[in-house]
């Protein structure tokens, strides 16, 4: 194992990331309550109230907790527990699953460049890797890299490679969020009979 040192700061998604993946939680959460007033079963109970709802899906679970246990975790790791974690020796770049990790030391940083003031940085290492990194405090990312002596420049500037990157994630995003959007509807997850 790597000696790390201590940490000393970790990024968190960009606020208005997080407001888009609220979003999407709250959709996935909206249909659900929707599609629950087309159920024959829930119509037999005459109770189209809120706590109808509720009621519903505390006898027939199963929907609910299907969905909860695919769109909260997601939600909560993306928006609030995954992010670059910058340690005295180096930095932990995550790719966006736990194990794709990168530990990158600060010797092996060649330089960074704004690529937006007030939310994201290009680092490049020796191996002529790029990484993006985002947060919602860039004094603090840009002090952790200045303390290293990691060359910087200000002055923003476009990069297509990390432009790409971005368009694959949101890319993917999309992907995952249609295709379970897609499954729900289609009945994949129905366990109601």
């Amino acid at each position: 194992m790597l000696e790390r040192g201590k940490r000393v700061y970790r990024t968190s998604m960009l606020y208005p990331a997080k407001w888009f993946l609220f979003s999407l939680f709250l959709f996935f959460y909206h249909d659900l309550y929707l599609a629950t007033f087309g159920e024959l079963k829930f119509l037999e109970g005459q109770d189209l109230s809120l706590l109808g709802v509720i009621r519903f899906h505390l006898k027939y679970p199963i929907e609910f907790i299907t969905l909860t246990s695919i769109v909260l975790p997601s939600f909560l790791y993306y928006a609030f527990f995954r992010g670059v974690v910058f340690y005295e020796k180096g930095i932990l770049y995550n790719k966006g699953i736990p194990f794709l990790n990168t530990w990158i030391p600060y010797p092996d940083c060649v330089s960074y460049r704004l690529v937006s003031p007030k939310a994201l940085i290009a680092l490049t290492t020796k191996s002529g890797e790029v990484f993006l990194i985002g947060s919602n405090n860039m004094s603090r990312v840009i002090a952790a890299l200045d303390q290293h002596e990691v060359k910087g420049e200000l002055g923003t500037s476009e990069y297509i490679k990390l432009a790409k990157n971005l368009k694959i994630f949101f890319y993917a995003v999309s992907v995952f969020t249609l295709s379970l959007y897609l499954f729900v509807r289609l009945g994949v997850f129905r366990f109601i009979g």
